[in-house]
């Protein structure tokens, strides 16, 4: 009997062991594999679209962070405080587009994955691409992949209907800049309103050259 109960409690001990070290690992593992999959991304052909996009999206939900501290002045400051709070999520919007939209590209490629075991007994993956019609292994799948997540993708086409949004709200934005003035919390709400606009209409230029170049260099 005693040794009956011991081996309950020993398993019960185990048990709630290996719970707790999967419970507190997963934080660890979340980060890993956020981090394998953006390192992977920067290594591939978006490697300088995704810098761009990340990095002139950025400043903007900073500015408009840092421009929430000055409060709203009432009239055209509450306009330009506004403006900068729904530029920011726009800009959130493009970061996970961004992402998005070449993991998917990078992901919809055509290979298959082997498990092979060395004579040690360890394991190890071997991937292969797929190869087209009359031996053709990267340009015909590339762009049946590009063309597959830019015109079927339905997360795609929901961006598209933000991306109208932040272009059109650009422009309001330069209209409420002007109208506003330079006055709003000591001028410093116009100035990260200014730099904001700056970031957005550089990122729009730099962003759709560089996403080009990206499928050019990836077809």
């Amino acid at each position: 009997m005693a040794a009956v109960l011991c081996n309950f409690i020993s398993n019960v001990c185990t048990g709630a062991c290996d719970a707790i070290g999967k419970v507190a690992c997963l934080p660890c593992r979340a980060c890993g594999l956020c981090t394998k999959e953006l390192s992977e991304m920067f290594k591939s052909p978006f490697c300088v679209y995704l810098s761009v996009a990340l990095g002139l999206n950025l400043p903007s939900i900073v500015f408009a962070c840092r421009a929430a501290a000055y409060g709203a002045g009432g009239g055209g400051c509450d306009d330009q405080l506004n403006w900068m709070y729904l530029n920011a999520v726009l800009c959130a919007i493009n970061m996970i587009a961004a992402i998005y939209i070449s993991e998917r590209i990078q992901k919809e490629r055509d290979h298959t994955v082997t498990v092979n075991q060395l004579e040690d007994g360890t394991y190890y993956e071997a991937k292969a691409s797929a190869v087209g019609a009359g031996g053709d292994t990267s340009r015909h799948n590339s762009m049946e992949r590009i063309k597959k997540t830019l015109c079927d993708d339905k997360g795609v086409a929901v961006y598209i209907v933000f991306a109208v949004i932040y272009l059109i709200w650009q422009s309001i934005g330069m209209s409420r800049w002007l109208a506003a003035g330079a006055n709003c919390g000591d001028g410093q709400i116009a100035t990260y309103m200014f730099n904001s606009l700056i970031c957005n209409w550089l990122f729009i230029t730099l962003g759709a050259t560089s996403f080009i170049c990206s499928l050019c260099c990836l077809a």
